[in-house]
Parts: structure tokens; sequence; C-alpha cells
């Protein structure tokens, strides 16, 4: 009998912590779906959509024309810049380099160098940082320009132009209404705007001269052909100034020859690289590497899972098809244009290729 008591103590003693499980199990109380704001991934505006509302709900004209001073109830200081072009700092916040302060401007502003600011800066019209400035986020309705070796870590928004200058680092998003130019130098994670120019990007690669080219031959190793989509089961190389209407997917690595137009997409199972001048008008797909020469065209989207490399001269998109340029690692030459966005999954920099991806 003692025994059994024991036993029966014992199993207790084990089922008391599954307890609250079982109860969950049997009698659900937290089976509701998590709600996730999708504009959080998808509109990379939706940080300063939603500090724009914060401040109109704060400040009842959303007018910052006359100095002031003062705490909000959730706790920040902000100070309204008023008719001065810069912001009035303390000797403390100046000798240790920092400001918490929310800043707020009607007015152009110019902020000071080599200044931490802990909380945003909002500018109703145009706003240039100081060099070696280091911002949590920064909203300006016309033009921002961003001093070389500025750091911004969230956020930034231009309502008109953003332009970094070298070696800034613009963690987060950084997007424009208008134009985006991004100098070399300059590491970021995620851009968008109409228009982004890297470094001195102006002109337009031409266009390979089609009545020059040769209709691509069907390669060795195809194991699938479907209208104009073409399945090759192993590497797969397009010879120089070769012209094709349809789709290319390998299995391997793709490796398109300079000169050549595709009218539609192209996938490689490994790497995938582009010569010199090439034309794709579709999509581009590579699920490792991919490397794209100077003076491609590419209207579709471009996606890696390892790395992008785009050398100079190159254009991705066109005004009136915005497209995407997707990886966990991205390298831009200075004069590549891109129309769309720009999304680095881990870094991105703005710099001259190393070579060629093998």
């Amino acid at each position: 009998m003692n025994l059994l008591l024991f036993l029966i103590c014992i199993l207790i003693l084990f089922a008391l912590p599954l307890l609250p499980a079982l109860l969950e199990l049997e009698f659900p109380s937290d089976n509701e779906p998590l709600r996730i704001v999708q504009e959080y991934d998808t509109d990379i505006r939706h940080f300063a959509t939603g500090f724009k509302s914060y401040l109109k709900k704060r400040f009842e004209n959303f007018s910052f024309a006359t100095f002031a001073e003062g705490t909000l109830e959730d706790g920040s200081s902000y100070q309204m810049v008023g008719q001065s072009s810069a912001p009035v700092l303390d000797t403390h916040e100046y000798i240790v380099g920092t400001t918490s302060r929310l800043i707020l401007a009607s007015e152009p502003l110019h902020l000071p160098e080599h200044v931490a600011f802990e909380n945003e800066v909002y500018g109703g019209k145009t706003i240039r940082t100081g060099r070696g400035g280091r911002y949590r986020a920064v909203l300006a309705e016309s033009d921002l320009q961003l001093a070389e070796n500025t750091t911004v870590l969230r956020w930034m928004h231009s309502g008109a132009t953003l332009r970094a200058e070298v070696n800034c680092r613009l963690f987060g998003r950084a997007s424009a209404d208008n134009t985006m130019h991004i100098a070399e130098g300059c590491r970021f994670e995620r851009l968008n705007a109409p228009v982004i120019y890297f470094g001195n990007a102006e002109e337009m690669p031409l266009l390979p001269d089609a009545t020059q080219l040769t209709p691509l031959k069907m390669p060795e190793h195809i194991s699938f052909v479907y209208k104009n989509r073409w399945v090759v089961e192993d590497d797969l190389h397009v010879p120089p100034r070769s012209i094709f209407e349809g789709d290319l997917i390998a299995t391997r690595d793709v490796f398109i020859g300079e000169g050549s137009i595709i009218k539609g997409g192209v996938k490689a199972n490994r790497h995938l690289s582009l010569g010199a001048g090439v034309s794709i008008e579709g999509s581009v797909v590579a699920t490792e590497n991919l490397f794209i020469d100077r003076h491609c065209r590419i209207h579709g989207p471009i996606i890696a899972e390892d790395r992008i490399v785009i050398a100079n001269g190159s254009v991705i998109g066109r005004q009136d098809r915005p497209t995407t340029v997707t990886a966990p690692v991205i390298e831009i030459a200075p004069e590549v244009t891109v129309f769309g966005s720009v999304w680095a999954l881990d870094s991105a920099l703005v710099a001259q290729p190393q070579g060629a991806i093998a």
C-alpha cells in the first residue's frame, strides 16, 4: 500500500510541470493568429509615414516656425528650431557629441558635424547633415543631403532627392520620391526611388543591333522544350552576340556571351555570368552568385541567393517598369543606374568590382 501511494505521488510530481500545457491543449486560449503588419515589409516608407503621423498627432498645426523646447507625453524631449538654420545644442551636448532631442524644423536645416542624434530629425524643407554625423532616422519633405561619413541607423526619407556623399552608412531603409544619388564607398541595406544613380551614372548603354546577331542554336544536354522555354541539364554557354526569344534555364552554371540579347528570362541553378553589353528583357535569377559585366541592360528583377556583382555602366529596370535587385550581399559599381529597389539582406557596397565570379 505504501509503495502504491509512493508511486502515485511520484506520478503527480512528474505531471505537475506538464499541467499548464495539457490544459492549453484541451482548452486553447491563445490560438488566434499573430497580427502582422504587412506594410512593415512591403512598404519601404512605412516608418517615415508612421513618424509623420506621430508628429501630426502631437503638434496640432504641424508648424515649427517658432523656436520652442519641451517634453512630450512619452518622455521625448524636442526642439523646434524656428527660423534658425541649425539646432541649438547646449554645452554638454557639444562636449559629448550627442543629443537625445527630437529636432523639428520648418526652414532648411543644416546639422552640425560629428554629432550623434539619438532621436528623429524632421525638416519641412531641405536637410543637410554635417560630416561624420550619426542619426537614428531622418525625414526631409524636400531634398536630403548626407555629408561624407554620415551614418543613419534606422531609416531616412526624402520628399524629393536623396544624395549620399562618399563613405556614408545607410542602415535600414532609405527612400526618395524623386531621385537618389549614392556615392562610391557607401554601404547600405535597402534603397527605393523611381531612379537610383550610383556614383556618376548618367548615360544609358546602347542596345546591341539585333540585325547583326546570330539566333541561338539549341544547346546539347537539353532536357525540356516548351514553346520558347529551354531547360538544359548542365552548364549553358550562350555564344557572344546571340539572340534568343524566350526563357533559358540551366541546372548548373549559365554564361551569356557579350553583346547578346535574351528576350525573356534567365535562371541558373548555380552561378550566372553576363558578358559585357548583354540585354535581358525578363528576370535574371541565380541560386548562388550572379555577375553582371559592363554596360548590360536588364529590364526584369535580379535575384541571387548568395551575391550579386554589377559592373559599371549597367542599367537595371526602366522608368516605366521599376524592378528589384535582391541578394544577401550586393556590390555595385559607381556608374550603375537602377529604377526601383535594391535590397541587400546582409550588406551592400558601392565600389568597383574586384573581378568576376568563378
